[in-house]
């Protein structure tokens, strides 16, 4: 995994932490809002670093990016 993804990972995790976002509601997210349909265990290898081969990974932190960008544009104090 590239250097670049490793810490788009991890900024996609502090902004859901520092938001009290859970795995749950990013899922939920990605799916109602993109269609990308994942499960509890492969979104924590994404962010984690372990899973990153595929189109998927980068699909999945490219979106997460995205609904955060707009969960804190429209939530954020």
């Amino acid at each position: 995994m590239s250097e670049s993804t490793i810490e788009r990972a991890t900024r996609i995790k502090a902004r859901m932490a520092e938001h009290r976002l859970t795995a749950q509601w990013l899922m939920l997210r990605l799916s109602s809002d993109y269609g990308v349909a994942i499960d509890k265990s492969t979104l924590s290898q994404i962010l984690s670093g372990t899973r990153c081969a595929g189109e998927q990974p980068a699909q999945v932190l490219s979106c997460s990016e995205k609904i955060l960008d707009k969960y804190e544009a429209a939530y954020a104090c």
